[in-house]
């Protein structure tokens, strides 16, 4: 092995361990578990769930913060190519670009939300939440990027246009008329639930022509009764149903 081959693969390595050990320590800080999400808590459908205040929230991310630029997608890549097989690939566009494009469409709106909060401490968390939902963009436009998901784009713009493809049109009617046009008004009446019949359909792949389906394992009713339980469990803990 030559030298600077020997060298490069150490390098690898090293970035693949320091990624580990930096997931791991985020996973095992003090605190992490009580930040656990009230939709996979059964006390949630009373609308009871361990919640922290807003400081207290706002310090926890402040102890958990990772970058982007640590993580190394390079087994990711030989995954993606190599061992995945075509349609497991094409099902799985599907939900990679629907949290891509989720996550940068949420950046944008989340800023009318953040002002319209009653208090202070309330505003400060939520700007710390448009920092993560922006760091999330920056994962994924990594991940698209490295690991070639979407050959032929060279930035963020085009992925995230060309990621487009493989949505479907409930997706948009959501995130591009509903968010970006009544954030301001569901922020000022919180007890709107019209956009609900819209979101449902979003859990819905495009291609997907029945009734009924199966994906990863798990059926189309499987997949919208969870949803269902989530939302409203994370309704009734903060106390809008």
């Amino acid at each position: 092995m030559e030298a600077g081959t020997k060298d490069e693969a150490v390098e690898v390595e090293s970035a693949e361990a320091k990624t580990v050990e930096t997931l791991s320590e985020i996973a095992s800080r003090e605190g992490f578990l009580e930040t656990s999400d009230p939709a996979l808590q059964e006390s949630a459908d009373r609308g009871k769930a361990n919640l922290l205040s807003y400081r207290e929230l706002y310090l926890l991310w402040e102890r958990q913060q990772w970058r982007t630029q640590d993580l190394d997608f390079s087994r990711d890549r030989t995954d993606w190519h190599e061992k995945i097989p075509p349609e497991e690939r094409f099902q799985r566009m599907f939900g990679l670009s629907a949290f891509f494009t989720g996550e940068q469409r949420v950046t944008d709106e989340l800023g009318p939300i953040m002002r319209a909060c009653p208090t202070e401490e309330q505003r400060i968390f939520l700007s710390t939440q448009i920092a993560d939902e922006a760091r999330h963009v920056q994962f994924f436009d990594r991940f698209y990027s490295e690991v070639g998901v979407l050959e032929g784009t060279d930035n963020l713009a085009e992925r995230l246009e060309k990621t487009q493809e493989h949505l479907n049109e409930a997706f948009a009617d959501l995130f591009d008329e509903l968010l970006h046009k009544r954030v301001d008004r569901l922020a000022a009446e919180p007890e709107d639930t019209e956009a609900l019949p819209i979101a449902d359909k979003v859990l819905d792949p495009p291609w997907s022509e029945e009734d009924d389906w199966d994906m990863f394992g798990y059926s189309r009713a499987e997949t919208h009764a969870f949803a269902a339980q989530s939302l409203s469990r994370r309704l009734k803990v903060i106390g809008l149903v």
